[in-house]
């Protein structure tokens, strides 16, 4: 929640208000939440190319997920799989997870997914801020390295040995979480905002999750469950006029 500006003038105090609400959308239960419902349930698109659509305050928002080698993957992996539609690659030498391709010791075919937004509708000339809140990982644990990258700048996240788990990538320009750490020398990554969404701004940001080795012999491979979205919405005017009233009453009661 952002301040409120107090004005004073002489004995009358005026308040301008400039508070707006965070909201948030989530990207998650992928098979669900895509605009594409043919899917099938071992969630193999078939394609390269995956738009995930959410609408909310009259804004659509449009999350591209796009993969090479292999398909994008977003659904069930068989009866033996949790109950939740993640976020993937097909191909590589484990289904179903972002992994390093089939040979372990180049990087020529390491899995990696490119995820791109945009923003449209009649709320979009509302929106007074959008950043990522956070983005979760399935199956990340010890033996393995996620690189993620804006296009030019890059952060290494690593397993924390010990923990395991499904943690968290707290995404707000930098990666930390208790369950991760974070390979010195990384670089803060390009954070979301209105200037770098598409459709409200020049649609350069761009967030790149790829499997990278860590330890010989230890395969790198997880999933995406979910990436959030907050944002904030300029006030309604009639919030405003109500304090432009309150305003006015103050002075006529004083001028009585």
């Amino acid at each position: 929640m952002r301040a409120m500006k107090i004005l004073t003038f002489g004995a009358i105090t005026l308040f301008t208000a400039t508070v707006s609400n965070a909201a948030m959308v989530s990207f998650d239960e992928w098979k669900n939440t895509s605009n594409i419902p043919s899917i099938p349930n071992n969630g193999n698109t078939g394609t390269t190319s995956v738009v995930f659509t959410l609408i909310q305050d009259d804004i659509t928002f449009e999350l591209t997920a796009q993969t090479a080698p292999g398909n994008v993957f977003a659904g069930k992996a068989g009866t033996n799989s949790p109950d939740t539609y993640p976020l993937a690659v097909i191909g590589g030498s484990k289904n179903y997870l972002i992994d390093q391709g089939t040979d372990e010791a180049a990087t020529t075919d390491d899995e990696s997914l490119q995820l791109s937004l945009n923003v449209s509708g009649s709320g979009v000339s509302s929106l007074a801020s959008i950043k990522i809140a956070g983005v979760t990982l399935r199956y990340f644990a010890a033996q393995d390295k996620g690189e993620f990258t804006d296009g030019t700048n890059t952060i290494n996240v690593l397993g924390n040995t010990g923990s395991g788990g499904v943690p968290m990538v707290a995404y707000d320009g930098v990666a930390s979480d208790t369950h991760l750490l974070l390979e010195e020398g990384g670089t803060s990554l390009t954070p979301l905002s209105l200037v770098n969404v598409g459709g409200a701004g020049d649609g350069s940001w761009l967030l790149g999750v790829t499997a990278r080795n860590l330890e010989a012999g230890k395969e790198s491979s997880f999933q995406i469950t979910s990436l959030d979205i907050e944002y904030t919405l300029i006030p309604e005017p009639a919030s405003f006029a109500m304090i432009g009233l309150g305003g006015v009453l103050m002075i006529s009661r004083r001028k009585k």
